[in-house]
């Protein structure tokens, strides 16, 4: 059995810990990490922590148990993303998927008009654009995690999607336009998503196109 691996240590410069984790070889020394710990570092160390071997020697079910066992100790201390110590809001996460999913079945009900009557749903995927932005920015968290202001940011870009589509079908080319970098400079991370690059691709020939 591999005993090489170790649980480790990211100590300020107060001695605090504000991270714990587990690895082998340079792990412990790697800047591979969560946009949370790089913003806590960045914005509250100014770059500046120190590592720490806790227990060495160990296997890797021994590390992942001593890990967890850690995490759940420090808990609210840590910038760990997986953290049973996080202080989630779950009265306000019920309601988060609760809106969510009635808006999703809204669009849903709304891609029946895009044949008949795509204006009509133009306006229907705008107010649910309108909705989606209201229950993303409700306050799930509390505690360093929440603080830092780290998370999914990319909304729901589907809806974004058939908006686009309805507009480029009616030739609403400067609208389709604005409505996207609207989105994108919001939700940056749905540029990566598959439906993201999608309307990227979409919108750029349009773009491309005006300018000329």
């Amino acid at each position: 059995m591999r005993r090489d691996y170790y649980v480790y240590f990211h100590r300020d410069d107060t001695g605090n810990i504000f991270y714990v984790g587990k690895g082998t070889e340079r792990r412990a020394w790697s800047t591979s990490r969560h946009p949370v710990w790089h913003k806590y570092v960045n914005e509250r160390l100014g770059g500046q922590y120190n590592v720490e071997i806790y227990r060495d020697g160990l296997s890797e079910v021994e590390a992942e148990t001593i890990e967890s066992e850690l995490i759940a100790e420090y808990g609210e201390r840590l910038v760990n993303w997986i953290n049973p110590g996080r202080q989630f809001d779950y009265q306000a996460l019920e309601e988060y998927h609760q809106l969510r999913d009635a808006n999703r079945s809204f669009v849903e009900e709304t891609k029946t008009l895009e044949a008949t009557d795509p204006a009509a749903a133009i306006e229907r995927y705008r107010a649910a654009l309108i909705k989606m932005r209201d229950y993303e920015s409700m306050t799930l968290e509390h505690g360093l995690v929440a603080d830092l202001g780290v998370g999914p940011d990319w909304g729901d870009p589907n809806i974004l999607n058939r908006l686009t589509i309805c507009l480029q079908k009616l030739g609403r080319y400067s609208e389709m336009i604005e409505e996207a970098d609207k989105y994108f400079s919001e939700f940056p991370s749905a540029r990566g998503m598959t439906v993201g690059k999608q309307i990227v691709k979409r919108v750029d020939k349009v773009r491309s196109k005006v300018e000329r």
